[in-house]
């Protein structure tokens, strides 16, 4: 990466880090003795290249210990998560904390080291103390999870690739769905859709409701594997591999411009077919033939919640796709109907705000009175 920070600079970020050390001790070594939780292990990288441990209780007792550090001047309170400016907090570590899709170590302390400052390093300071109130150790790591009797799988976006890109030569077919705070909800009201999702082959938690829930329930979450993040990397690896694939849903105009973005942005993807999703029960038939026809290795289906899992779990075996998903308002996102939170707001968790802002009156009851429900759900379960 270089060294980009000179003499001067870290000079002055030394005595700015000494004053909040010494402004922030006195209120974190309180909080870190209100805030208590299981143990937990993190590494962080001296200046000096040595690796240690830091065994915490909560975030503010892992700042209380990481400060000790910063007095002896042994690592910086905010730098690289790794490299000869390693920090005690991280652009890398935030990212961690609120399971930004796609993140990347380097990536992260590249973004860092471009724009350090005094303003970047207060706004990192600032979001790790408001995450420090909401975000738990975890006591459970395991490869799946249950909330609300819904089994789902403790993976990350990379395996689930690997998992879908292996799927394709399976004999059987593979089902897809994702699980959001909404679907939970649904799933409780609904005991058909909760059968559905128990018989899915994949089922992928989804969002920052499914999130807070985790750590409520001290699970160790790896990955928010959304379909909107997971989707272009998965059409990259298709394309790659020159499999095929129909998209099944949508209004006809937001299936005609999904179809336009992705020959466009993937030109090489065989995009064997798709079809609106505002079709009744006489044309259903047709709807499959077409499908049959053309014979996709992966068929996305955004009917929305339940409908499409409703759907795919009835025809399922006379569809002849190896790989079915169902993506909800998937197409919506890269059709351009609605667009996609500011970056900031995705790594504080706020996108359901956006969504809000965008359709409140699709959504403000969904975020609004479901989230709340569904946290309080999870609470007396």
């Amino acid at each position: 990466m270089g060294a980009v920070i000179s003499k001067k600079n870290d000079y002055i970020q030394r005595q700015w880090e000494l004053f909040s050390c010494l402004l922030l001790y006195p209120l974190v070594y309180l909080l870190s003795k209100l805030f208590k939780g299981p143990a937990n292990t993190k590494t962080i990288t001296l200046k000096s290249g040595e690796k240690i441990d830091l065994t915490y209780v909560s975030l503010f007792d892992y700042l209380i210990k990481g400060i000790t550090h910063v007095w002896k001047n042994q690592v910086y309170l905010i730098g690289t998560h790794q490299g000869e400016y390693s920090g005690v907090i991280s652009l890398f570590l935030m990212q961690e904390l609120t399971l930004l899709p796609n993140r990347n170590a380097v990536n992260a302390d590249q973004v860092y080291l471009k724009n350090q400052g005094l303003i970047t390093n207060l706004k990192i300071l600032f979001k790790f103390l408001i995450l420090s109130f909401f975000i738990k150790n975890y006591s459970v790591s395991k490869k799946t999870y249950s909330l609300l009797d819904v089994s789902f799988s403790n993976t990350t976006i990379k395996e689930v690739l690997t998992i879908l890109s292996n799927s394709i030569n399976k004999e059987q077919k593979t089902i897809v769905s994702f699980i959001n705070a909404h679907c939970l909800n649904l799933a409780t009201e609904n005991t058909e859709f909760k059968h559905i999702l128990s018989h899915s082959d994949l089922v992928l938690p989804d969002g920052i409701g499914v999130q807070m829930a985790c750590r409520m329930k001290g699970y160790l979450l790896k990955d928010n594997v959304n379909g909107t993040d997971l989707f272009p990397l998965l059409l990259k690896a298709i394309q790659e591999k020159n499999k095929s694939i129909f998209l099944l849903g949508g209004t006809p105009e937001v299936n005609k411009n999904l179809i336009l973005f992705l020959e466009k942005n993937f030109p090489n993807l065989n995009i064997s077919g798709g079809h609106h999703g505002h079709f009744n029960k006489e044309k259903n038939e047709a709807v499959i033939d077409l499908i049959n026809h053309h014979q996709p290795d992966y068929l996305f289906v955004a009917f929305g919640v339940p409908k499409q899992e409703i759907w795919i779990h009835q025809h399922k075996d006379r569809i002849n796709a190896k790989v079915l998903l169902a993506v909800g308002g998937l197409f919506d996102f890269y059709s351009g109907k609605n667009k996609r939170a500011p970056h900031w707001m995705r790594e504080f968790g706020l996108e359901w705000i956006y969504r809000i802002y965008q359709e409140p009156r699709r959504m403000w009851r969904r975020y609004v009175v479901g989230n709340p429900k569904f946290l309080y759900r999870v609470y007396k379960s």
